[in-house]
């Protein structure tokens, strides 16, 4: 985890050449941690983006996986009679080849929801047939409904050739936009991948959405039942996207009972999906919808992280808290499809922002992180040294091109308003 966060910094603070315009002062404070009572803030930078096909302005898709629970007859309807909320996304997998799923489509539209269809490779010794693919985005086409499509995820479990894959991953694109244009192209990874994942992007002109398949599977080592904080991993993708692509977690689970194991914790599954989606409701404005994956891979799948019972429908305890969770505006059960050419979203800043003694402080990385050529102007600001590292009086928005900054204080979370 520790080699994840180091890679991160690097990226971050090699992502830009720019370095602000240096102020000169004889006198700055500096100052340590014990020496301090600064109270850390998350900054945002209201940003105009390139919107993408299906994003919702604001808020995050409601999505699930219905497909495995065979208690509720792997039917939509039933889950959400359950859940008490619609969702806007239901997910299936297939193989390239296999034959069109037309009764499953024809039951989201039924459901007034939309398809997310995984597609995985035909076999292990033709991947890349292009026949295939052409046949495949034609029978996509023919609904005149939005479907995202998951193309071939997770490649490096499959142990493809990063230079092939992007190759075909690009034909896919063209497929789909030339055959099925209705459908929005995402590329997506597991939380295994994050280390590999830039070995087999094919770049922002040939994706629509990325995504992130996630589980918690019960771990319980170290007096932590699923192990570091899976935001850890979402920061790594968060940061390198959040400016290109809006995020989906395409899969996402907490077990709350494991087989192997044999232990069961319903209350803090309960806990963890409350911090989770109210962490991305809360902190993450680019994450743009999120799939629960309601299965119980006891049984089914021995010997991987999915043999746990993740499903939320199971538990009555953990499925009134699921429905407490969702019942939230920001968690959205229909399909933008009249998207804007522009979008105004607040971009996340990995660098914090400090309130100290009525003051607010900005990072001079943020400045090469969050505003690229934006510059300091040679006045003499306000500076400080927390930890070696050197902060501005938010006064500098004056004059930097910024118009204003509001505070959630409750949430700690400073705005800059462009």
């Amino acid at each position: 985890m520790k080699s994840i966060f180091l890679l991160m910094i690097i990226f971050l603070t090699s992502c830009s050449s720019y370095s602000p315009t240096p102020v000169e002062q004889d006198n700055v404070e500096v100052f340590t941690k014990q020496e301090t009572k600064r109270d850390p803030h998350t900054l945002y930078v209201e940003s105009s983006l390139e919107q993408a096909k299906y994003e919702p302005q604001k808020g995050a898709y409601l999505g699930a996986y219905v497909l495995a629970n065979k208690q509720l007859n792997f039917s939509a309807e039933a889950f959400e009679e359950l859940t008490e909320k619609k969702h806007a996304i239901y997910l299936y997998n297939m193989k390239l080849d296999d034959e069109f799923p037309e009764t499953w489509i024809l039951s989201c539209i039924k459901n007034k929801s939309t398809p997310l269809v995984t597609i995985k490779p035909p076999n292990d010794y033709n991947p890349f047939d292009a026949v295939k693919l052409i046949e495949a985005a034609k029978k996509f086409g023919k609904y005149d409904i939005p479907i995202f499509v998951s193309f071939y995820p997770e490649p490096s479990k499959k142990g493809f050739n990063p230079n092939a894959y992007k190759d075909y991953f690009k034909k896919a694109y063209n497929a789909f936009s030339e055959h099925a244009p209705n459908t929005a192209m995402i590329f997506g990874v597991s939380r295994d991948e994050m280390i590999d994942y830039k070995k087999y992007y094919p770049g922002d002109n040939y994706v629509d959405w990325v995504g992130l398949n996630i589980y918690e599977p019960i771990q319980e080592a170290d007096g932590l039942v699923y192990g570091n904080d899976i935001f850890e991993i979402i920061d790594y993708y968060y940061y390198t996207f959040q400016k290109t692509k809006p995020i989906m977690l395409t899969q996402f689970g907490v077990s709350y009972y494991s087989s192997e194991k044999k232990t069961y914790f319903p209350e803090q599954s309960m806990k963890e999906i409350q911090r989770v989606y109210n962490n991305i409701a809360t902190y993450y404005p680019r994450i743009k919808g999120i799939v629960y994956m309601d299965f119980n891979g006891m049984g089914i799948l021995e010997g991987s992280d999915l043999a746990d019972n993740y499903s939320v429908t199971e538990d009555e305890k953990i499925l009134n808290e699921y429905k407490n969770i969702i019942s939230s505006n920001f968690f959205l059960s229909n399909i933008e499809t009249n998207n804007l050419t522009k979008l105004k979203d607040y971009i996340k800043s990995p660098f914090e922002a400090y309130y100290y003694n009525d003051k607010y402080y900005i990072s001079e990385k943020s400045f090469q992180y969050d505003f690229g050529a934006l510059r300091v102007k040679g006045v003499n600001f306000e500076m400080k040294k927390f930890d070696g590292q050197t902060f501005y009086d938010m006064d500098i928005i004056e004059t930097s091109g910024l118009k204003d900054f509001s505070v959630d204080k409750n949430n700690k979370k400073v705005y800059l308003y462009n």
